[in-house]
């Protein structure tokens, strides 16, 4: 009886070991997404990063303003409003944070790298976006912790806003546990 057991048991080891690794790529094919693309800057744009750094008292709380535009190759207006607010208690001590926007996508880093003892609350707004060249709408638009691996975290917001009209995405109040780069995404159907 031990035998069979043995034999069973190795076959299936065997087994398992030589399945093909497409298994994993559904489980990743399942969470596809695409980045939303900028338009390019036109050759004549000055300022080629846009970024704010500000001393913050964790203990005390604060908040971070970053507006800017550019204008793309088109000669029409891309308009980028982030405001990042910072409750009291949510770190200790005082550190230089910066929000940087993204050169090539609709998103934005936070650094320094930390993770807070109350959620940070983010708004961001692009304006002048082509989304309805991209197939962006609010049933497949999203807002994400982007990780280096290019995996995704799904963040809580209290409203996200898609207006192709306007080319204008929108996320109101996300909540950041942790500084990273965090960005708008088209989720594939």
């Amino acid at each position: 009886m031990r035998i069979i057991h043995l034999i069973l048991l190795l076959t299936a080891f065997i087994a398992f070991s030589c399945m093909d690794s497409s298994v994993n790529n559904q489980i990743a094919d399942e969470n596809d997404y695409q980045l939303l693309k900028l338009p390019a800057k036109s050759e004549l744009s000055a300022e080629t990063e846009f970024s704010v750094t500000k001393n913050i008292n964790g203990d005390e709380g604060g908040s971070i303003i970053l507006n800017n535009a550019y204008k793309n190759a088109q000669g029409k207006w891309v308009v980028i409003a982030a405001y990042l607010y910072v409750p009291a208690g949510a770190f200790s001590g005082s550190e230089n944070i910066t929000l940087k926007v993204d050169d090539d996508f609709a998103a934005v880093s936070c650094s320094p790298g930390m993770v807070f003892n109350k959620s940070l609350e983010l708004s961001l707004t692009f304006t002048g976006l082509n989304l309805l060249e991209m197939g962006i709408n609010n049933q497949n638009a999203d807002f994400a912790y982007i990780s280096n691996d290019g995996s995704l975290e799904y963040l809580e917001y209290s409203n996200l806003t898609v207006n192709t009209n306007l080319g204008k995405i929108s996320v109101k109040d996300a909540k950041l546990n942790h500084f990273s780069r965090f960005g708008f995404i088209k989720k594939h159907e």
